[in-house]
């Protein structure tokens, strides 16, 4: 509190946006900034990739900052003359009282589950009561848990979602070649987009994005013209496409239904071709969780890879625990090597097949967040000078499926 009257209030001065759920609270982050920007807004973020005060960016050494940092970064902000402030929530900060000193004008609550632990508040019960009067929280409709806490806190919410059925949504119409086609709707409006980002957890990110936006005054056409300009996010959904050679898509992974979330979408966007999936070992899953990612990795995709440091003791146990959740073992490859699991996939993948990287380590930094994907990058395109072009084979007789929307 000392801090934010030496600043003057600045969340007062600001609109205040803080994002959290279980996942895509980065990638919602981002939209939102690129959305406000393409408004003439002048905003401010702190996301896991990187920071900006609105008019430096900056990719810090620093994990999220929370306190009295956070209130100093909100100053300097406030300062360079920001209309908006939006701020990626850490669980365990909202939980330990690290956004106390803060009031957030709007919550935009992100992923399929309230997020929190078994006992004690979650960090949405705890944010709720740092929401203003007139504040807004923003959550995706349907989930019973998420309604409890909201009917509990007694404020003002909007629903969104990917079906039909709901006010605010962003339903896919298509996703093929790498882009989606989606429809924004906004009760009895609604508008076309064509995004990069493709699968139903980035288009539940983009109708949360959207329901900021027409909240804010703007219409579904402009927050779906302003949407469609951001192409890609480091490590969330990233596709690396090279003609004549297969599709890398990078993504951090981290849980089991965002693995899940992310070979499906590698599945329905792959044309006449296999999906690969080349699985890094984290250090934070427990014998179940790896089990049922082994059962996850077999079940969505044709070839899989199992990859990690060969110095690492525990390689072969959480290997092993792995292959519990598999019926067919020996399909699954155990490469000790991150990048030899990488070079060999991409040396044996077709033209049309799809190759999902999944780093599962837990951001550390944006600096270091950074400079991992970057490194893939440099990896795969290595990788690939070494791999001979091959002229893709013509698909025939594909077949043809029509979808009608009311």
């Amino acid at each position: 509190m000392i801090a934010s009257k030496r600043n003057n209030r600045p969340d007062r001065r600001l609109l205040t946006i803080g994002v959290l759920g279980t996942s895509g609270k980065t990638s919602t982050s981002l939209m939102l900034a690129t959305m406000m920007k393409s408004f003439g807004m002048r905003v401010a973020y702190q996301t896991d990739l990187g920071s900006s005060d609105g008019v430096m960016t900056d990719t810090c050494e620093q994990s999220l900052p929370c306190g009295e940092a956070l209130i100093n970064w909100l100053g300097e902000s406030a300062d360079c003359m920001c209309k908006a402030a939006i701020i990626e929530i850490d669980d365990h900060s909202a939980r330990t009282g690290g956004y106390d000193a803060i009031q957030f004008d709007v919550l935009v609550v992100t992923g399929k589950d309230a997020p929190g632990e078994d006992f004690g508040p979650s960090s949405l019960q705890c944010l709720t009561d740092r929401l203003t009067t007139s504040g807004v929280i923003i959550a995706p409709e349907g989930n019973e848990r998420i309604d409890r806490v909201i009917a509990q806190a007694d404020c003002q919410s909007l629903g969104y979602g990917t079906t039909t059925g709901c006010e605010f949504g962003a339903n896919i119409i298509d996703q093929s070649g790498g882009m989606s086609t989606i429809m924004l709707s906004a009760g009895d409006t609604s508008a076309m987009m064509e995004t990069a980002l493709c699968g139903y957890t980035m288009a539940s990110n983009i109708a949360a994005a959207s329901t900021l936006g027409v909240l804010l005054g703007f219409s579904v056409h402009q927050v779906g013209e302003s949407l469609s300009s951001l192409r890609s996010i480091p490590g969330r959904c990233q596709r690396m496409v090279d003609f004549g050679r297969a599709t890398v898509v990078l993504e951090n992974g981290g849980r089991p239904d965002r693995i899940q979330a992310s070979l499906r979408t590698a599945r329905a966007t792959t044309v006449g071709g296999q999906t690969w999936c080349v699985l890094s070992l984290g250090d934070f899953y427990d014998a179940h969780e790896l089990a049922r990612i082994g059962s996850m990795i077999e079940r969505h995709s044709h070839r899989c890879i199992v990859t990690g440091d060969s110095d690492d003791e525990a390689f072969l146990r959480r290997a092993h625990l792995i292959l519990d959740g598999v019926k067919d073992c020996a399909a699954i490859r155990l490469v000790a090597d991150p990048r030899k699991a990488i070079s060999w996939a991409i040396r044996h993948a077709g033209p049309r097949d799809t190759i999902t990287v999944f780093t599962n380590e837990k951001a550390k930094s944006p600096k270091r967040d950074r400079e991992t994907w970057d490194e893939l990058k440099n990896i795969v395109e290595t990788e690939r000078q070494s791999v001979e072009y091959r002229e893709p084979v013509p698909v025939h007789g594909t077949k043809v499926s029509l979808k009608l929307y009311r």
